[in-house]
Protein backbone atom coordinates (compact mmCIF):
# COMPACT_ATOMS: atom_id res chain seq x y z
CA UNK A 1 0.00 0.00 0.00
CA UNK A 2 2.88 2.21 0.63
CA UNK A 3 4.24 1.47 -2.30
CA UNK A 4 1.67 2.96 -3.88
CA UNK A 5 1.10 5.82 -2.03
CA UNK A 6 4.51 6.70 -3.28
CA UNK A 7 4.23 5.93 -6.67
CA UNK A 8 1.32 8.35 -6.41
CA UNK A 9 2.23 11.01 -4.22
CA UNK A 10 2.06 13.76 -7.01
CA UNK A 11 -1.32 12.75 -7.86
CA UNK A 12 -1.65 12.82 -3.65
CA UNK A 13 -1.10 16.23 -3.12
CA UNK A 14 -2.50 17.26 -5.82
CA UNK A 15 -6.31 15.83 -4.92
CA UNK A 16 -5.74 17.39 -0.97
CA UNK A 17 -4.48 20.87 -2.08
CA UNK A 18 -7.53 21.22 -4.46
CA UNK A 19 -9.96 19.61 -2.20
CA UNK A 20 -12.07 22.53 0.20
CA UNK A 21 -14.12 21.99 3.00
CA UNK A 22 -10.98 19.88 4.43
CA UNK A 23 -8.80 20.36 6.97
CA UNK A 24 -5.50 20.75 4.64
CA UNK A 25 -3.17 20.51 7.92
CA UNK A 26 -4.65 17.49 8.98
CA UNK A 27 -4.39 15.41 5.70
CA UNK A 28 -0.67 17.15 4.94
CA UNK A 29 2.30 14.72 4.71
CA UNK A 30 5.94 16.51 5.04
CA UNK A 31 8.70 15.67 2.82
CA UNK A 32 9.99 13.91 6.15
CA UNK A 33 7.31 12.08 6.50
CA UNK A 34 7.30 10.56 2.86
CA UNK A 35 11.06 9.91 3.25
CA UNK A 36 10.25 7.39 6.26
CA UNK A 37 7.82 6.04 3.69
CA UNK A 38 10.35 5.38 1.57
CA UNK A 39 13.32 4.26 3.89
CA UNK A 40 10.19 1.61 5.03
CA UNK A 41 9.12 0.47 1.35
CA UNK A 42 12.98 -0.01 0.51
CA UNK A 43 13.68 -1.69 3.56
CA UNK A 44 10.63 -4.37 3.10
CA UNK A 45 11.57 -4.92 -0.87
CA UNK A 46 13.14 -7.88 -0.07
CA UNK A 47 10.59 -9.18 2.46
CA UNK A 48 8.27 -8.47 -0.81
CA UNK A 49 10.78 -10.89 -2.71
CA UNK A 50 10.76 -13.45 -0.05
CA UNK A 51 6.98 -13.71 0.16
CA UNK A 52 6.87 -14.29 -3.97
CA UNK A 53 9.64 -16.73 -3.94
CA UNK A 54 7.34 -18.55 -1.50
CA UNK A 55 4.13 -18.04 -3.27
CA UNK A 56 5.28 -19.07 -6.16
CA UNK A 57 5.67 -23.19 -4.75
CA UNK A 58 2.60 -24.90 -4.87
CA UNK A 59 3.61 -26.54 -1.54
CA UNK A 60 6.38 -24.21 -0.05
CA UNK A 61 9.34 -26.45 1.32
CA UNK A 62 10.37 -26.04 4.58
CA UNK A 63 14.26 -26.27 3.11
CA UNK A 64 13.42 -22.65 1.76
CA UNK A 65 13.78 -21.22 4.98
CA UNK A 66 17.09 -21.22 6.25
CA UNK A 67 18.31 -20.27 3.01
CA UNK A 68 15.86 -17.32 2.44
CA UNK A 69 16.55 -16.36 6.30
CA UNK A 70 20.02 -16.08 5.95
CA UNK A 71 19.93 -14.22 2.81
CA UNK A 72 17.72 -11.14 4.68
CA UNK A 73 19.82 -11.01 7.49
CA UNK A 74 23.32 -11.31 5.95
CA UNK A 75 22.67 -9.35 3.09
CA UNK A 76 19.47 -7.49 2.67
CA UNK A 77 19.24 -6.16 6.66
CA UNK A 78 22.73 -5.37 7.02
CA UNK A 79 22.59 -1.56 7.62
CA UNK A 80 24.99 0.32 5.26
CA UNK A 81 26.55 3.72 5.53
CA UNK A 82 23.69 5.31 2.79
CA UNK A 83 21.11 4.22 5.15
CA UNK A 84 19.30 6.96 6.93
CA UNK A 85 18.57 6.61 10.94
CA UNK A 86 15.42 5.37 10.10
CA UNK A 87 16.17 2.74 7.81
CA UNK A 88 18.94 1.86 9.92
CA UNK A 89 16.73 1.60 13.11
CA UNK A 90 13.87 -0.35 11.33
CA UNK A 91 16.82 -2.96 9.51
CA UNK A 92 18.15 -3.53 13.04
CA UNK A 93 14.88 -4.41 14.69
CA UNK A 94 13.73 -6.35 11.57
CA UNK A 95 16.89 -8.07 12.06
CA UNK A 96 16.56 -8.88 15.64
CA UNK A 97 13.30 -9.32 15.33
CA UNK A 98 13.86 -12.69 13.03
CA UNK A 99 17.19 -13.84 14.82
CA UNK A 100 15.26 -13.71 18.18
CA UNK A 101 12.11 -16.00 16.40
CA UNK A 102 14.25 -18.19 15.43
CA UNK A 103 17.50 -18.53 18.11
CA UNK A 104 15.60 -21.52 19.71
CA UNK A 105 17.75 -24.55 18.82
CA UNK A 106 15.47 -27.12 17.63
CA UNK A 107 13.93 -25.08 15.43
CA UNK A 108 17.62 -24.07 13.60
CA UNK A 109 18.62 -27.66 13.84
CA UNK A 110 15.38 -28.46 12.33
CA UNK A 111 15.89 -26.00 9.47
CA UNK A 112 19.32 -26.82 9.23
CA UNK A 113 18.56 -30.55 8.64
CA UNK A 114 15.88 -29.63 6.02
CA UNK A 115 18.12 -27.55 3.98
CA UNK A 116 21.00 -30.23 4.03
CA UNK A 117 18.95 -32.88 3.26
CA UNK A 118 17.42 -30.86 0.06
CA UNK A 119 19.27 -31.85 -3.02
CA UNK A 120 18.91 -28.37 -4.33
CA UNK A 121 21.74 -27.11 -1.78
CA UNK A 122 23.92 -30.21 -1.88
CA UNK A 123 27.12 -28.11 -3.06
CA UNK A 124 26.13 -24.59 -0.62
CA UNK A 125 28.20 -24.15 2.46
CA UNK A 126 27.26 -21.46 3.47
CA UNK A 127 23.83 -22.46 6.03
CA UNK A 128 25.83 -23.02 9.14
CA UNK A 129 24.13 -22.18 12.46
Amino acid sequence: MLEQIIARRNMIVSILESTDGINHEMFEISNEQWKIMEDIVNVLAPFKVTIMTLSEEKMPLISLLKPLLWQLVSSHLKVKESDSNTAKTFKESLSDMLFERYADYNVTLFLQIATTLDPRYIDVKVFRA
